[in-house]
């Protein structure tokens, strides 16, 4: 099970929105944290990565997985950030909760990254 994008495909950017309620956390110290940081997947786990690819992708899941979303593009992270899909019909909170985060991969030598279109081809 090799899903990680070869680092010669990785843009030197990528954007995260980071909002109110959303499973990753994010410290001045640490930077964003997945809520799940223990889990790993075994060589046959394809079934259960694919689960957890599902959950994450899935708004109404809160069950904690071993992921952050980026986008590669910053106009649609931005226009993702100003959609405010986590309000929901909470129209009560605030407008202006939301920040975005830009993610120099440079420094991310030993991080794994996926691309939600490939695995999309090789999970189905």
């Amino acid at each position: 099970m090799e899903y990680c994008l070869s680092n010669k495909y990785l843009p030197s950017r990528l954007y995260r929105i980071d909002y109110p309620g959303s499973r990753t956390s994010y410290t001045r110290s640490e930077g964003f944290m997945a809520a799940d940081r223990r889990k790993t997947y075994e060589d046959q786990a394809d079934a259960i990565f694919k689960r957890d690819i599902v959950k994450q992708f899935t708004w109404s899941c809160r069950d904690p997985v071993p992921f952050i979303s980026l986008f590669s593009d910053r106009e649609h992270a931005e226009n993702w950030g100003l959609k405010q899909p986590w309000r929901g019909t909470a129209t009560y909170l605030s407008c202006s909760d939301w920040a975005l985060y830009v993610i120099d991969t440079d420094r991310l030598d030993d991080a794994c990254f996926f691309r939600l279109k490939d695995l999309v081809e090789c999970l189905g």
